[in-house]
């Protein structure tokens, strides 16, 4: 066999590996890309589906009289009340309790889990919160009705111990596990390196914790928040165990030994005993609506916070977009008798304002002073706005030549005034001619830049 003919038969075997690789690289692709519409899609039906099973509920209840009445009686043959304001106030209030007991818990949990606790311990907290996570939500709710409900009547001798604070309590415990774990996960990721250089630079053990880690690890925290938000949204059956589902809003609204219900509740409790397609179905998905919004209001809120904190530890900005169209040129010259400033477009062709000092001014001594620059960069600022124009760039010019001078307290007084005129101020140049030998040798001094 020549070795034409073995090199052909190496291409030709290669060619065909190549393209088997590009063909299960592609279908990879597009079955991962499946997956990612499925899920996208799931979101989309279960959106449409809460509110075309509402149908038309607001159409016979004003969203006024839904939101902001505390009147919850669906059941009322002569006149049925649909105000959930109570609902949608004690759902808010178990969260907020629950969140307030959870966060500080659950953060301090994770940074002694992952900085502080020696590598035995560390173990067994982990292998503990993994293990709470597994509880059954029904075992919360019975814990909390026979133990936690009992030992506050008795603590705080009240009446009943199905209260706000009940249920803020066992929410909070079933959101530490969520909390705790990706907390941990998110704080042990941050490179080794940031511990390392802030100790080497004196640095204490916490110092370093709140300093450098915790920063590093912010994204995957306020994730964590977000998830054990949700947890706490979305939790039915020990709340309504705990909780003692009475539609009212308590008074005061700090009363945490008030009884209350939360939207979850509610359509737990109403939903199976409910006709399908009647006006209490549609109050109850209503409900269920009102319930993702707050969740989705959560989630937004918590995403732009995230992304201002992100951009402040970062040091990255925002980028802003520039209008070409609103934004020229201002050519100014300054020197010891004089100051002219005209502001151009982008390209020089056109002039949109042009002064001088001898405008301002009747004395020609003044002409070339900074009160005098003042007033040329007010007027020229002032006539170009008017015509619609909001940042320019500066190019500064003094006088060359052998009459050699920089810009000097004029141009820098000018361009202060132009940005208090209300002008931005883009890049600033100085475009003064440098001297000749013979003006360096005669004293006059070169051009510089502002």
């Amino acid at each position: 066999m020549s070795k034409n003919s073995i090199l052909e038969e190496e291409q030709e075997l290669e060619f065909i590996i190549i393209a088997e690789k590009g063909t299960k690289d592609k279908i990879i692709k597009y079955f991962l890309f499946m997956c990612a519409s499925i899920a996208i899609i799931f979101i989309f039906f279960i959106i449409w589906f809460l509110f075309a099973s509402a149908g038309n509920f607001f159409h016979h209840v004003h969203w006024d009289e839904f939101l902001f009445e505390d009147d919850w009686n669906p059941t009322n043959e002569e006149e049925p009340k649909y105000g959930a304001l109570a609902i949608i106030v004690g759902t808010i209030l178990v969260t907020i309790g629950a969140l307030a007991i959870a966060i500080p818990l659950g953060i301090g949990t994770a940074i002694f889990i992952s900085q502080l606790a020696p590598s035995k311990m560390k173990k067994f907290l982990k292998g503990a919160v993994e293990l709470l996570s597994g509880i059954p939500s029904i075992v919360f709710g019975y814990f909390g009705l026979i133990i936690l409900n009992v030992w506050l009547m008795d603590t705080f001798d009240i009446d009943s111990g199905n209260t706000w604070l009940s249920g803020s309590v066992i929410l909070a415990v079933m959101a530490l596990p969520t909390i705790i774990s990706v907390s941990e996960d998110a704080i042990s990721s941050v490179p080794v390196e940031y511990k390392e250089a802030s100790l080497a630079m004196g640095a204490t053990k916490w110092q370093t914790i709140k300093k450098a880690i915790l920063p590093a690890a912010l994204s995957g925290i306020i994730a964590s928040i977000i998830l054990g938000t949700g947890r706490a949204l979305g939790e039915t059956m020990a709340v309504l165990m705990v909780t003692g589902n009475t539609a009212i809003v308590p008074e005061p609204i700090t009363d945490m030994f008030s009884s209350i219900r939360t939207i979850t509740a509610t359509i737990g409790i109403e939903m199976g005993e409910v006709p399908s397609g009647s006006r209490h179905y549609q109050a109850l998905f209503a409900l269920a609506i009102v319930l993702f919004i707050i969740t989705f209001g959560i989630n937004t809120i918590s995403t732009l916070i995230l992304s201002r904190i992100s951009r402040k530890f970062t040091g990255k900005k925002k980028r802003r977009k520039i209008n070409m169209a609103r934004m020229g040129v201002a050519h100014i010259f300054a020197s010891f008798n004089n100051i002219i400033i005209t502001i151009t477009d982008l390209t020089g062709a056109e002039t949109i304002a042009r002064c001088s000092g001898g405008m301002v001014t009747k004395s020609a001594k003044d002409e070339g002073s900074p009160y005098t620059a003042m007033k040329v960069a007010q007027v020229v600022a002032e006539a170009a706005i008017e015509k619609g124009m909001d940042r320019v760039n500066v190019r500064v010019r003094g006088q060359g030549g052998n009459k050699a001078s920089t810009p000097g307290r004029g141009a820098q007084t000018a361009i202060r005034s132009l940005v208090r005129s209300g002008l931005k101020i883009g890049r600033i140049e100085d475009v003064t001619p440098v001297p000749h030998d013979g003006c360096r040798k005669k004293g006059g001094r070169r051009g510089r830049r502002i």
